[in-house]
């Protein structure tokens, strides 16, 4: 019931989080499949959006499937450490 952020969650919202794939299969369609299911998975659930906290690499992989971009945040990994990422939204149907 935490988001990435460690705050409280919204009722109905889900995280993902650290999608990837071996980079020999790059291209042929494993993520999207991956995250088909995640979607179907979601909903069975009760789960209405996804949000997902997107390095900028990934922004076009999120956006192919749907998610649209909220803003820019900087994700802290140490206190001086601080990664650029995209906060990003979708809404399951």
């Amino acid at each position: 019931d935490l988001s990435p952020t460690r705050g409280l969650g919204a009722f109905g919202e889900g995280h993902v989080r650290h999608v990837a794939v071996d980079p020999s299969a790059l291209g042929q369609g494993v993520g999207r499949a991956l995250m088909e299911e995640v979607f179907l998975s979601a909903q069975s659930f009760g789960i209405t959006s996804l949000r997902c906290n997107s390095t900028l690499t990934a922004e076009p992989f999120y956006a192919a499937l749907g998610f649209e971009r909220l803003h820019e945040i900087d994700v802290t990994f140490a206190p001086d450490v601080h990664f650029p990422a995209v906060e990003m939204r979708k809404i399951l149907n």
